[in-house]
């Protein structure tokens, strides 16, 4: 008879070398893991803690103002075949009158009828078939929709 348990006893022994090395590299992986994420979230703390938001630049702001004011007459006119008003002033009581919440942003900006530069919004009516919202952008100077003006379209007949 053969005595098998010193021949099953030698690989054990000689697998766990193995086993114990594996253990570390697995353990060691861990570990760098560990610390690549803790100092991505380190450096995210950080970043969210020192840095500061910045608001859009007026430009963009003032354009986005126009276009939402466009999308709402638009539909106004849409709706009713005329202009909520023949100024700004009109149109934006209109408006409110027919259910339009100004109280929420980004319509409350809209409700004073000015730009981020707190001039008065142009309302231009000159022609049948449209309707011209304009800024005079951040130079102050009304320059017909050149410059720095930005303007929006409002077509009133198809």
């Amino acid at each position: 008879m053969v005595d098998t348990s010193t021949e099953t006893a030698a690989p054990t022994a000689a697998a766990s070398p193995n086993r114990s090395a594996s253990r570390i590299s697995w353990l060691l992986a861990a570990v760098v893991v560990g610390l690549v994420v803790l100092t991505l979230l380190m450096n995210t703390m950080k970043w969210g803690i020192n840095s500061t938001v910045k608001p859009p630049p007026p430009t963009l702001m003032t354009a986005k103002r126009l276009e939402h004011l466009q999308t709402l007459i638009q539909e106004y006119v849409d709706e009713h075949d005329r202009l909520p008003g023949e100024t700004l002033d009109e149109a934006l009581r209109t408006l409110a009158e027919s259910g339009v919440d100004f109280s929420a942003p980004p319509r409350d900006a809209i409700a004073e009828g000015r730009d981020c530069w707190e001039a008065p919004l142009v309302y231009l009516h000159d022609d049948p078939q449209t309707l011209i919202l304009r800024s005079i952008g951040g130079n102050g100077r009304h320059e017909n929709g050149g410059g720095d003006d930005i303007q929006r379209v409002v077509n009133l007949r198809p």
